[in-house]
């Protein structure tokens, strides 16, 4: 047409958008890239004013190591090289990572008295600071309940190089958010050492009665040697008794070094039960954070720049499709067609399902 200039003119001279049709499509559309990020930061600034801010408590840790190791000493060396961390018998980081998630534990956690926020001087159970209009009298789904909120806030990380775990805890109080981090630590050590003096109690316990058997089984041994050598003063001249004599020398001597393994074995569990050595190195106990997790300026600014975007992509997509419409004519027309027939059977649809 005379004296006219559509969008496509620039696209069908040049093979594709010239900078002033891409300036024009900007021109065009600088409503939605307006508004539409404007939108979405008030938005997003409501939801975060009305949202309580979080404040992160860090403490860090690390299990403690046996001392000994099964590994060679060369595999051991080709790991000290590449900087890999080698199990030496004890509990992994990872472990005690998913270890503070555990129902027994976090109970435990959840009845210790700890600091109201707001009213100082007043300590209550934490599952009443987390669930405050929980039912004491249906416990069970209280616990439930605050369990699932403090998982909520609970994380943890493992550095796998140097066995390091750090544990978050995220509260509305700074204060609590410190209080319920060092709490878990603390669960974590006493659960873990009343779980090894456990096991040490029951290695004990098997030891001793296999250290009464053997010395019952010993002393058997040497009441017969000592009664066939009272019966036979002399063996050096029969080559049958001094046969017989070493039979029964071997019945006795490894007896004898059984029962002296089991008698050190047994001393080492019983001041093993009692080790109270803590096993995990505290590295760094939570302190209350002075700010909160995340800057709220940050989430809206991100919320801005996400949403420009994504507006920017739509209309570019817009602007694809109409630029190419007329050479999807055929195409185009048959899809509102079919969209339309589409449409048309949804009710039909609705009414056979309310039938069937």
């Amino acid at each position: 047409m005379n004296g006219e200039h559509t969008p496509t003119d620039s696209a069908d001279r040049y093979g594709s958008l010239s900078p002033y049709a891409l300036f024009n499509i900007f021109l065009r559309n600088w409503r939605p890239l307006v508004l539409a990020p404007f939108a979405a930061g008030v938005v997003v600034a409501g939801i975060l004013l009305i949202l309580p801010r979080k404040y992160v408590a860090t403490a860090v840790f690390t299990p403690e190591e046996s001392s000994g190791s099964d590994l060679p000493a060369g595999l051991l060396n080709v790991a000290a090289q590449f900087q890999l961390r080698m199990g030496s018998g004890g509990a992994s980081p990872a472990y005690y990572a998913e270890l503070v998630r555990s129902v027994q534990l976090q109970n435990a956690v959840l009845r210790m008295p700890l600091d109201v926020p707001g009213d100082p001087g007043v300590k209550q159970p934490l599952v009443s600071i987390l669930v405050p209009n929980g039912n004491p009298a249906d416990s069970a789904e209280w616990f439930f309940d605050a369990r699932e909120r403090m998982n909520r806030n609970l994380t943890t990380s493992v550095n796998e190089v140097t066995g390091i775990v750090r544990l978050r805890f995220a509260a509305q109080y700074p204060v609590l958010a410190a209080e319920v981090a060092n709490a878990l630590l603390r669960e974590l050590e006493r659960f873990n050492m009343d779980i090894r003096q456990s096991q040490e109690r029951a290695k004990r316990v098997f030891i001793e009665g296999r250290r009464q058997e053997a010395e019952v089984e010993l002393h058997a041994a040497e009441d017969a040697l000592e009664d066939w050598l009272a019966r036979n003063r002399s063996v050096e001249d029969s080559p049958a008794l001094q046969f017989e004599l070493q039979r029964l020398n071997r019945r006795v001597e490894p007896l004898q070094e059984v029962v002296v393994t089991l008698r050190r074995e047994y001393e080492i569990a019983r001041i093993a039960e009692v080790d109270n050595t803590p096993v995990i190195t505290i590295v760094d106990r939570a302190f209350p954070p002075p700010r909160p997790a995340r800057s709220r300026k940050i989430i809206v600014l991100s919320s801005l720049f996400a949403t420009f975007l994504i507006t920017i992509l739509w209309i570019f997509t817009r602007e694809f499709f109409a630029r190419n419409r007329s050479q999807w004519r055929d195409d185009y027309e048959e899809s509102v067609v079919l969209w339309q027939e589409f449409r048309g059977a949804i009710p039909v649809l609705r009414r056979l399902r309310r039938r069937g």
